[in-house]
């Protein structure tokens, strides 16, 4: 039926000539065209500090209640032949439908007015009926301009809409139409102090500051604040509808990018060609893209990627350059157009008083297409979503790759030290973690001791997870066990351990090839050779008898509520106040309890301690345990040798 209906819609447009004030569903007209002309009217009306009344008229289910007689007569008045009228007669003859509710659906019944939803020629058929019905009221464009049943009604006085709106409505509603009340709205733009509403048939006309004509919204001062908000909105709900294939770990950044480019963008850009946009207001666009290709990327500010990878890695090109490439093909667009077309005439439309400086304006859209060609050139700096900005690379699900440590960051950016996210495993969320990009840089921090603020002595499932603070350099933490075992994986790995006590001085022990097995293996401590100036304490120092007693080597992890040591006697972590690879127990023990001072007096040596270079009686003040490759090759470019 549909394809029967575009047949005769093509034959009708053939010898049907319909009135220039239409844009809906025109050949070579489109909303752009009506929301151009309206805001460039009421750009010069303001510019030149003169009244522009429009009136912005709503009729009542429009295709509802045209008449089935009143259609016929339209025709035939248009030039439609009348075996032409005979075919559409067929189609409306005997036409029934229902009602469906939630308990049933109704009988059926004659529908003998109005014309059919979803037809593929009722929009020109209203267009017909529109064109015959307001032949005798309309005005030439722009003061009169019609979308199918969105029409908008401008004069330069007030007494003068309000007499045009009289007509209109006489002149539709003797015909069957009906104009509605409480949706037809006057707005007055540069508007003096008491100018007064608008009447019909003595019922005052809803007065407003701002209407949504055909989906964009115009503003009596001349601003587009409330656009550029609702542009936002709308890609953020074109966002939401597609956010299952955005956020989907499996699919690829390019892919994301095409969904992204091809159903979130058009929603944002959508008559903004036609706006004169400052650069906070098309600022307030790119963050807000930039927001939602973050989110459809797994990555937050807190990840310190910067713009132009997210752009990159998604292919996506900035927001900005797309609105003033808009604006430059719609510039073109108006200036190919006819001598006497709509849009051109308006934007040639002579304002009455001279502008004294355009800077001072709020905006004149053809000043602001002068400045964007002045400053852009899209054949050159903006191909299609430019590609040569610099893109990360993609992980086996072809996400957007964190960094796996803080090594990979120092050799992408070499940033100051401080809180990253990394993700060493794509099969796991990132997390943050401290880099220290002193020392050489790269150093991934899994403990620091500070200041004895947090507590050391935890259960099994807060050894696991981490504890602590990661908001100031000073804060103390454990990383978790399941983070440090996933940094560790895969490739060796180096563990430095820098070490300071209560009276300023500094040692370290660097362990190479440092490794932490998973939980099934109750995170086991493995490492390599020592290097260093503070003993070898997690081999359990130079005594055999230590050694084998206190060697930390092969040690499962110990915590309060898990007793994996040696120690048949009792549970070494609760003696010792901290969870670690104990043996039978220790000769070291960096999550002991924080003593200030040093020195302390207790049952057992249960403080912070590295018993190889302080002894077991004293507790140090600063920890940092880093780990980072073998293989990195440091600032000084001299790798991780024995020195770190």
């Amino acid at each position: 039926m549909k394809l029967w209906e575009r047949v005769v819609e093509a034959r009708l447009r053939k010898v049907v000539e319909i009135c220039e004030q239409q844009y809906g569903f025109m050949p070579r007209k489109s909303t752009t065209e009506a929301i151009f002309a309206l805001r460039i009217l009421m750009e010069k009306y303001r510019d030149g500090q003169r009244e522009l009344h429009c009136v912005f008229v709503d009729l009542e289910k429009a295709y509802d209640r045209v008449p089935r007689e009143e259609l016929w007569y339209c025709m035939r008045k248009s030039g439609v032949a009348e075996k032409y009228v005979r075919v559409v007669q067929d189609m409306y003859e005997r036409s029934r439908t229902v009602v469906r509710c939630a308990v049933g659906q109704t009988e059926e019944f004659n529908v003998e007015v109005g014309l059919h939803q979803g037809s593929a020629l009722s929009p020109f058929l209203f267009a017909m009926v529109m064109d015959q019905l307001s032949e005798e009221v309309r005005q030439e464009s722009p003061w009169t301009m019609m979308f199918a049943d969105d029409i908008v009604i401008c004069s330069e006085s007030r007494e003068q809409v309000e007499e045009n709106l009289e007509r209109w409505r006489f002149a539709l509603e003797r015909r069957g139409m009906k104009v509605s009340r409480s949706k037809t709205e006057y707005m007055c733009v540069n508007e003096r102090e008491g100018s007064g509403t608008v009447r019909l048939q003595g019922e005052e006309v809803k007065k407003v500051q701002e209407f949504k004509y055909l989906g964009s919204t115009v503003q009596s001062n001349g601003e587009c604040g409330k656009e550029v908000k609702k542009r936002v909105q709308a890609g953020w709900n074109g966002w939401r509808k597609v956010s299952g294939v955005l956020c989907d770990q499996k699919i690829s950044a390019r892919i994301k990018g095409k969904v992204y480019r091809t159903v979130v963008r058009p929603a944002m850009l959508y008559g903004l060609e036609t706006v004169s946009l400052r650069k906070r207001q098309e600022s307030e666009l790119e963050v807000a893209e930039l927001k939602m290709l973050r989110f459809s990327l797994g990555v937050t500010r807190l990840d310190r990627i910067r713009n132009e990878y997210i752009r990159g890695t998604a292919h996506v090109g900035r927001l900005g350059d797309k609105v003033r490439e808009a604006r430059l093909r719609w510039f073109g667009h108006v200036q190919r157009r006819e001598r006497d077309d709509c849009p051109l005439e308006v934007l040639e439309l002579k304002s009455s008083i001279q502008k004294l400086n355009y800077e001072l304006m709020i905006g004149d859209w053809k000043l602001m297409y002068l400045r964007t060609h002045r400053r852009f050139r899209p054949a050159a700096e903006s191909k299609q979503d430019n590609m040569t900005l610099p893109a990360l690379p993609s992980t086996g699900g072809n996400l957007l790759v964190h960094d796996r440590d803080c090594s990979e960051l120092f050799d992408r950016i070499r940033p100051e030290s401080g809180f990253y996210r990394i993700r060493p495993d794509t099969i796991l969320e990132p997390f943050l973690v401290y880099c220290d990009m002193e020392d050489g840089g790269g150093w991934t921090v899994v403990q620091k001791r500070r200041n004895g603020k947090v507590d050391f002595n935890r259960d099994w499932m807060d050894y696991k997870n981490g504890f602590g603070h990661l908001k100031l350099n000073n804060d103390e933490f454990w990383l978790g066990n399941d983070h440090i075992h996933s940094l560790l994986y895969g490739g060796k790995k180096i563990m430095k351990i820098d070490l300071m006590d209560w009276d300023g001085e500094k040692s370290y022990a660097i362990y190479d090839n440092f490794r932490v097995a998973d939980e099934k293996d109750k995170y086991r401590l493995y490492f390599g050779m020592y290097s260093g100036r503070a003993g070898d304490a997690l081999s359990g120092g130079s005594n055999m008898v230590e050694q084998w007693s206190a060697s930390h080597s092969g040690m499962p992890f110990t915590t309060r509520d898990q007793d994996n040591d040696r120690f048949l006697q009792g549970n070494c972590a609760i003696e010792n106040k901290g969870g670690w690879w104990f043996n039978r127990c220790h000769s070291a023990n960096l999550n002991g309890k924080f003593y200030r001072g040093g020195k302390y007096k207790a049952k057992h040596d249960n403080g912070v301690v590295w018993s190889t270079w302080r002894g077991y009686w004293y507790s140090l003040r600063h920890i940092n345990m880093k780990v980072r490759p073998s293989t990195f090759m440091d600032s000084l470019g001299s790798g991780s040798g024995p020195d770190g």
